[in-house]
């Protein structure tokens, strides 16, 4: 639907996604699917059962892209169980650090949301832990979804939830569906609260979707694949936001092609966003 909010969600377990498809009265789409996907009958909320693990978790995302046929203005959001060294059994948090155990990498969402809940660092890791003396929480996939959602939309438009599932106190071991259910069930009125402002955030995004005249000035000087465009719209509404001042068409005319066009974007940006993150 034109102009409605967009909202994808990614989930690995189907006892982690139960609550939600109920809630949102979703029902399940067309069969021989990689994976199974739901959706509400505005097609607006699309939802996807990704598995555990990282691989699969990128997958999925990229997936649910394709068949959805996301939009521009989509919001993503990656909501799970996850373990945690403090003893919070139950607690929803909201993400606004991700590491990679394997690469080290860090990536922020962009938390820009009114709420009261509690916020925690993310520790993705490629194989189960018990080991909580690290001081984040940790699951499976949150860093390989927000890798895979970045190419689709700002960081604005992501968010990750993780509700806590084990610890020191709460052995991974005893866990079952209707367990994992129940610790999303318990916090879904805070769940939706939130995908309420995501979704005005997509209709903000999708008022602001059709690119501003400088891309096509970029368009004309240089020539950009498909995927290269998209990307150009996400970085030019972004760079002129933060950096409202400067004429961005001086500052990149001595690019010599696409490519260096993009990543000098991208350098502006990611050095702000390292600045503003230190102050």
């Amino acid at each position: 639907m034109v102009g409605a909010p967009a909202i994808r969600w990614v989930v690995a377990l189907k006892s982690e996604a139960k609550p939600i498809i109920q809630k949102l009265q979703m029902l399940p789409m067309k069969k021989g699917m990689d994976f199974p996907i739901y959706s509400d009958k505005n097609r607006c909320h699309w939802l996807i059962i990704s598995g555990v693990g990282q691989s699969r978790s990128a997958a999925a995302t990229n997936y649910l892209h394709r068949e959805s046929d996301a939009p521009p203005w989509s919001a993503w959001i990656n909501i799970g169980i996850a373990g945690y060294g403090y003893d919070s059994y139950g607690v929803l948090y909201l993400v606004d650090k991700i590491v990679s155990e394997e690469t080290n990498f860090v990536a922020y969402p962009g938390v820009a949301l009114a709420t009261k809940l509690p916020r925690s660092e993310l520790l993705t890791v490629n194989k189960p832990r018990v080991d909580y003396s690290e001081p984040s929480l940790i699951d499976m996939e949150g860093y390989a979804f927000y890798e895979a959602a970045i190419k689709f939309a700002s960081r604005e438009l992501l968010l990750l939830l993780k509700v806590v599932s084990d610890g020191p106190k709460s052995k991974v071991k005893i866990l079952t569906p209707k367990k994992i259910s129940k610790l999303i069930l318990d916090n879904i009125e805070n769940i939706l609260g939130l995908v309420r402002q995501l979704e005005n955030l997509s209709k903000l995004e999708f008022d602001r979707v059709i690119p501003p005249d400088i891309c096509n000035q970029i368009k004309q000087k240089w020539h950009f694949t498909v995927s290269q465009k998209h990307q150009l719209n996400i970085l030019v509404r972004r760079w002129t936001s933060v950096f409202p001042e400067t004429k961005l068409f001086q500052k990149i005319k001595n690019q010599n092609n696409s490519k260096s066009v993009i990543s000098s974007l991208s350098k502006d940006l990611d050095e702000y966003e390292v600045d503003w993150g230190k102050t």
